[in-house]
């Protein structure tokens, strides 16, 4: 049975994008330090390989990784009613500040003010 699960799962992955291919490995543990290297490995790739793959598909690992975390940071906040450090931290962020500003960076806004927005369309 876990033979023919994995079979299904790598057939799954060689289907799809390999930029979503990475999505998912770093959506099944978002806290997890994913670099590279770990990442190219799941997927039977060298790390070079990986990278001109992601080229291909014109992204790179370091969007994919932020991308993630940025989609995972706006669930936490819109349902599940957690602090600011708890959702840096839930996203594999140590440092609320960096978490902070990346979400900025990603969004145009601060995780507060984004909040705040997403609140104020149900409202009206």
């Amino acid at each position: 049975l876990e033979q023919s699960r994995f079979i299904a799962l790598l057939m799954y992955i060689l289907r799809s994008s390999v930029r979503d291919s990475v999505c998912r490995i770093i959506q099944s543990d978002i806290q997890h330090y994913w670099n590279l290297r770990i990442v190219a490995s799941s997927l039977c790739l060298s790390p070079s390989l990986l990278k001109k793959k992601l080229k291909n598909e014109n992204t790179s690992y370091s969007q994919i990784v932020t991308e993630c975390r940025m989609r995972y940071a706006v669930q936490m906040l819109l349902m599940d009613n957690k602090n600011i450090t708890q959702v840096a931290q839930l996203c594999g962020y140590s440092s609320t500040s960096y978490f902070i500003s990346v979400f900025k960076a990603f969004y145009g806004l601060t995780p507060l003010n984004y909040l705040a927005k997403q609140r104020q369309k149900v409202m009206w």
